[in-house]
């Protein structure tokens, strides 16, 4: 639950030296924010489908603490830590067995999946992300 991947650092992922490319935490972060929606019960497509809404990343910052090398297996989990009509903001933690290595920070907007416009997040999904959250801020 909460957004649990586990990866595998694959020779794809690192430079010349063997260590992980920035871009590949952030994949990494994506995939575990997908994994929390699908955890969820729920899926991006029907949350555009259902809600009409389409969950952009507005903002994202990296905090690197450690390296990722060749062949290490890392997890990443997501929590989702802030809610409210206007973003939310989702927080992604990547570990090397216990050490944190890496904090990803994503601010989320919605955009109108027909219109393709900046829009509020709908109530009603709202409600379905804060009701499964142990923990967060709700702000109106």
């Amino acid at each position: 639950m909460h957004g649990l991947v586990q990866q595998v650092v694959a020779y794809v992922d690192t430079d010349a030296g063997g260590i992980m490319y920035h871009s590949r935490y952030i994949e990494l972060a994506e995939r575990s924010r997908l994994q929390w929606v699908l955890d969820k019960s729920m899926s991006f497509e029907t949350i555009a489908k259902e809600h009409d809404t389409l969950l952009v990343v507005h903002k994202l910052s990296a905090i690197f603490h450690a390296v990722a090398k060749l062949e290490e297996e890392l997890y990443a989990r997501t929590t989702l830590i802030k809610i409210s009509a206007a973003r939310s903001r989702w927080q992604t933690n990547i570990y090397r067995g216990s050490k944190l290595i890496t904090t990803v920070t994503a601010d989320v907007v919605a955009v109108s999946a027909v219109q393709k416009k900046l829009a509020r997040l709908p109530a009603a999904l709202i409600d379905i992300f804060s009701a499964q959250v142990s923990h967060f801020t709700q702000k109106s």
